[in-house]
C-alpha cells in the first residue's frame, strides 16, 4: 500500500473530519501563530518508532494537516521525507512507521484562536518532526517546506501522489490558479524539452547508421577492386 495511503488509513479512526465546504487557505509552517495559540500540554512530541530503535538514523518529515476552527487537527498526510542511510523509496516500511508516530502526535495537537479572532476558519498547514540524536536543524532543513501551497502542486502532479491528492480535503484547499498554470507551463516545457532530445538522438542514430553503411559500401567496393 502506498506509505501516503497507509497513513490516512491509520488517523482515519483518530482524526476528526472536515466538515465545512468553502475553500480553505493554506498556510505555511509556522504562520498560524498569527491567528492561533497552541493549548498548552497538548503538544505532544512523537516518539522514535520501536520497531526501528536498533537502527537510531536520523529521520525527518513533514506532515500536512488541517487544523479545524474549533481547534482540533485532522486530514494528516506525509509531504516529504528523508532519511540518513537513503531509504527514500515510497513503499519503504520506515516511512509508515514514523509518519504514523507523527499523525499520532499531531492528532493530539489543540489550539485556541486568538483573543482578537472572532470567526476562526479552518486552515491547511504542516509541521516538520525530526526523529534521531544527531544535528536536529541540520537533519529538519531536508524536510522544511518553505512554500507549502507550491509542494502541494507538485505532488498533485505527481504519479504516485495523484491519487491521493485528487480527493478529500486536497480538492478543497485553496490553492491559486496562477500557481497551478505555472507547474503546467513547467511540465509542458520539460516535456518538450525531453521530447527534442529524443528526436535529436534518433536523427542522430540515422546519421550513424548512413555513415556505417557507407563505411561498408566502401570496404566492400575496395575489397572488389583488390580482386
Amino acid at each position: 500500500m502506498n506509505v501516503r495511503a497507509l497513513l490516512l488509513a491509520i488517523m482515519a479512526a483518530t482524526a476528526l473530519p472536515a466538515v465545512a465546504t468553502d475553500r480553505i487557505p493554506i498556510a505555511d509552517e509556522g504562520a498560524t501563530s498569527a491567528r492561533w495559540v497552541p493549548v498548552a500540554g497538548t503538544m505532544a512530541t512523537p516518539v522514535y518508532p520501536e520497531g526501528h530503535a536498533q537502527d537510531q538514523q536520523q529521520v525527518c518529515l513533514t506532515v500536512g494537516y488541517l487544523l479545524n476552527a474549533d481547534g482540533h487537527t485532522s486530514d494528516f498526510a506525509l509531504l516529504k521525507s528523508w532519511n540518513s542511510k537513503g531509504n527514500l523509496r515510497p513503499d519503504n516500511p520506515l516511512w509508515a512507521a514514523f509518519a504514523g508516530s507523527a499523525a499520532r502526535a499531531l492528532a493530539q495537537w489543540q489550539f485556541v484562536p486568538k483573543p482578537e479572532i472572532t470567526s476562526p476558519a479552518p486552515v491547511y498547514t504542516a509541521a516538520t518532526f525530526v526523529f534521531g540524536s544527531g544535528d536536529a536543524a541540520a537533519t529538519r532543513a531536508h524536510c522544511m517546506i518553505p512554500d507549502l501551497a507550491a509542494r502541494l502542486v507538485e505532488l498533485r502532479r505527481d504519479a504516485r501522489a495523484s491519487r491521493m491528492m485528487a480527493g478529500g480535503i486536497f480538492s478543497r484547499l485553496d490553492i491559486s490558479r496562477d500557481l497551478q498554470l505555472k507547474y503546467e507551463i513547467a511540465e509542458q516545457q520539460a516535456l518538450a524539452r525531453d521530447s527534442q532530445r529524443q528526436e535529436t538522438l534518433a536523427r542522430q542514430d540515422q546519421l550513424d547508421e548512413m555513415l556505417r553503411q557507407q563505411m561498408a559500401q566502401r570496404t566492400q567496393q575496395g575489397s572488389s577492386g583488390n580482386k
